[in-house]
């Protein structure tokens, strides 16, 4: 795969709200096609490959007017779902870290306390 039908590909991908099994099958297929077209046509440009395929946008609508909605807004609302307790992990990963190095630091404040630094003899 070129450069030129990576640059294409990510401009596709990047307007799928979700990346799913179907979607993965779909950008496969406008890949080997991109490809073939690449091969064929060497000398082509980002504004041959919109011309033959259509723009990220016009790729997007065509795929989403084939796709039941109804699967397409399942998928978001999981993915958001999965993403809203991705961030409350980390939080809480992150709180608990926080709270287990403030019990280490105060626990060696009081050994630094308790600690004997110098003691004086006297011998009569």
């Amino acid at each position: 795969m070129n450069k030129l039908c990576r640059t294409y590909i990510r401009k596709v991908k990047l307007l799928f709200p979700v990346m799913g099994k179907y979607e993965r099958k779909y950008i496969k297929a406008i890949t080997i096609n991109v490809n073939d077209y690449l091969a064929d046509v060497p000398e082509s440009t980002i504004d041959d490959l919109y011309k033959e395929f259509g723009t990220p946008k016009d790729i997007i609508d065509s795929y989403y007017s084939t796709v039941n909605t109804d699967d397409v807004i399942k998928k978001i609302r999981i993915s958001k779902y999965i993403k809203l307790l991705l961030i409350l992990l980390t939080i809480c990963l992150l709180s608990l870290t926080i709270m287990k190095i403030y019990i280490q630091y105060e626990g060696h404040k009081v050994f630094m306390e308790e600690q004997i630094h110098s003691e004086e003899t006297i011998i009569e």
